[in-house]
């Protein structure tokens, strides 16, 4: 019999075309053809877990994957490069992590699972290249892992950690946004998948937009990316023998709640890993690092944070994440901050005194005062809102600024009372320290709208102090991140709080006769 003959007579027997069948359907080959090392470091086949599986079934062309750690998502998604990569020709991935190292280990793993695939398959598409940061295939395909992107046209990126990336480094954050992503093809792949860090950035813009998709019930294009959650429950190794650990009365109240409001139901065993876990992590840190819900996943969890527990407080309270009326019975007081070089922030607020309503935020074009008289005015107009008290920083009365005209002899806040904005000057003090500990209590007794004052909360949570390089250290002083205008000008209404003289509901404004604020 010829060769030809031979190649033939395999071709058309049974067990060839089962194991034809099976090579081609990528679903097994997931589940069956690759090895990984486990959490022990033992070489295993790989099996996708309930959460991996779930997400396949989801998947999109591009997705932000939010997720609790140790989910093995950067696992399977390596694993999807490979085989991507080995069984279409020209396939052209690039991995992106925080550090070189990180994504050196990403690509290791999947070195690893090719390294333990079958002679056969090794034979048909074997390396052609193999170093760190890169592998190369003989069909033309090519794997490489660093920081950035090697540019061109990757038909798959994974960046990974990108919460991370964008907290501690937003330039780059924003050039893979602006650079990587975009440079895959429609018809390609990204996933954007971190766990969280802190409520602003890019991975954040990505979750918020995901969400809005969500909310809107709107239909997803080929460039928009799809939302995925996945919590701590999800791994069957978070559990721990029940007899072991108490369960104490606040988590099971908050059990009950995930139970009753979410639908997720937990075991014992699980409820006991969740124990013992908020024990090691703290109940800020739990939540950020191991969430339940999508929400918990921006817990303010920024080392270094000046309000992290009040913030998060807030949002146990439930004082953060929902909407907040204006009462348009009562005055609407602002907070400011002039920065610099278009810094400018303004807060607007009610308050009866003792809790306070925080309704709007507002960043100016400048740092001009005529930018922020133009947004109060267009406040009063789209929102009704009628002005009481204006916080304002003591270089108000710095007689040598002045955008108003070009008069330089008034102060700012001369000019600004010209227009109508009577300002109260809030004097300088000299420990910063104390203005922030007078920001603690306020923030303690205030609401943030969901609606409109998301910026104030984004600043609230981002306030955090200068990290000295060299000495690997926290310093007594904030940094200057740009979150930190907003942070300064919430201080100014700290510390210059005056409360409103109670008033008839006719010497404000007519209309509305009742008012939870007023009684």
């Amino acid at each position: 019999m010829s060769d030809a003959s031979t190649l033939e007579a395999i071709r058309s027997s049974p067990e060839y075309r089962t194991a034809a069948k099976k090579l081609g359907d990528r679903n097994w080959r997931l589940d069956n053809l690759y090895w990984i090392k486990n959490k022990e470091g033992v070489p295993i086949p790989f099996k996708r877990n309930f959460a991996q599986r779930t997400y396949s079934g989801q998947a999109w062309y591009r997705d932000t994957i939010l997720k609790s750690r140790k989910l093995g998502f950067s696992t399977l998604i390596g694993l999807n490069i490979l085989d991507a990569c080995l069984f279409a020709s020209n396939t052209q991935a690039d991995i992106v992590d925080r550090t070189k190292d990180d994504a050196e280990d990403k690509l290791a793993m999947i070195r690893f699972a090719y390294e333990r695939l079958p002679d056969r398959i090794k034979d048909a598409v074997h390396l052609t290249k193999d170093n760190q940061s890169e592998l190369n295939f003989s069909n033309g395909s090519t794997i490489g892992a660093g920081i950035s992107s090697r540019g061109g046209t990757p038909q798959m990126l994974h960046v990974s950690e990108y919460g991370i990336i964008a907290a501690d480094n937003p330039r780059k954050a924003k050039e893979i946004k602006t650079g990587s992503f975009v440079a895959v093809p429609k018809t390609g792949k990204v996933w954007a998948e971190s766990t969280a860090k802190g409520t602003s950035g890019e991975f954040y813009d990505l979750v918020q937009a995901g969400q809005q998709l969500q909310a809107t019930g709107q239909r997803l294009t080929q460039i928009d990316f799809k939302l995925h959650f996945f919590g701590w429950y999800l791994d069957p190794d978070n559990r721990l023998p029940v007899n072991l650990v108490n369960i104490p009365h606040d988590l099971r109240e908050y059990f009950h709640e995930l139970r009753v409001k979410h639908r997720i139901v937990l075991d014992g065993m699980q409820e006991a890993w969740y124990a013992k876990t908020r024990e090691l992590y703290g109940p800020d840190d739990v939540k950020s690092e191991h969430p339940s819900t999508p929400e918990e996943c921006f817990f303010a969890s920024l080392e270094g944070a000046y309000w992290k527990n009040e913030m998060n407080q807030a949002r146990r309270d439930r004082r953060i994440g929902f909407p907040v009326p204006y009462d348009n019975t009562m005055p609407v007081h602002t907070y400011w901050d002039l920065g610099m070089d278009g810094n400018m922030a303004i807060g607007f607020f009610q308050t009866d005194g003792v809790r306070h309503r925080h309704i709007d935020f507002a960043r100016g074009e400048s740092s001009g005062l005529s930018d922020g008289i133009r947004i109060l005015q267009e406040k009063n107009l789209t929102r009704g809102f009628i002005y009481g008290k204006h916080y304002g920083p003591h270089d108000l009365v710095n007689r040598s600024w002045s955008d108003m005209g070009g008069v330089t002899a008034r102060s700012r806040k001369e000019i600004a009372a010209e227009h109508g904005v009577d300002f109260i000057v809030v004097e300088r003090i000299g420990d910063k320290g104390d203005s922030i500990e007078a920001a603690r209590r306020f923030i303690n007794q205030s609401w943030f709208c969901s609606e409109h004052a998301g910026g104030i909360v984004e600043c609230c949570d981002n306030y955090v102090r200068k990290w000295d390089r060299t000495n690997l250290r926290w310093l007594a002083e904030p940094a200057k991140n740009g979150f930190d205008h907003g942070a300064d000008a919430i201080q100014q209404a700290a510390m210059g709080l005056q409360p409103d003289v109670v008033r008839r509901r006719d010497q404000f404004r007519s209309g509305r006769k009742g008012s939870h604020w007023s009684q």
